[in-house]
């Protein structure tokens, strides 16, 4: 006679997290070495669609009939930007600002009061250092700067 092994019970494994929820538990354990990419990425993106809603809403392509290029230099140099000159400094704010100041009031006055002005006229450097045009600090861009 042989033996008959009993049916097996379909087991109720727990519902394995999604990959978002795992990424946003990889970005919180390791927040620079994925927090980088993500941003490169995000700002990469961000200037191709400018790019591309530019070129559409513009009409230049009805009155000349271009076809749309992407500009690649200019989308590499959003992406250098995002992921080594904004991301690390960025990161390394907030870590300051978390650990010095408890009141959201305060770190959000702070942060736009101080550091959206020197961030912005980083960032502005960097862009014109990528671009090959000299930087300058003037009431124009200072303007520029408060327009946006």
């Amino acid at each position: 006679m042989s033996k008959k092994t009993p049916p097996r019970k379909p087991s109720v494994a727990a519902a394995s997290p999604s990959l978002l929820t795992r990424y946003a538990a990889q970005l919180k354990a390791h927040p620079l070495l994925l927090g980088a990419p993500q941003q490169g990425f995000i700002l990469a993106l961000a200037n191709a669609a400018k790019q591309l809603a530019v070129h559409t809403w513009s009409g230049v392509e009805k009155e000349a009939e271009l076809p749309f290029s992407l500009d690649y230099i200019a989308v590499r140099n959003a992406a250098f930007l995002g992921g080594c000159c904004m991301a690390p400094p960025l990161y390394c704010w907030y870590q300051v600002l978390n650990r010095h100041v408890s009141s959201n009031l305060y770190k959000t006055a702070i942060d736009q009061l101080i550091m959206g002005w020197v961030f912005n006229t980083y960032a502005q450097f960097i862009l014109a250092k990528l671009n090959g045009d000299n930087f300058v600090f003037s009431l124009a861009m200072v303007r520029l700067v408060l327009l946006r």
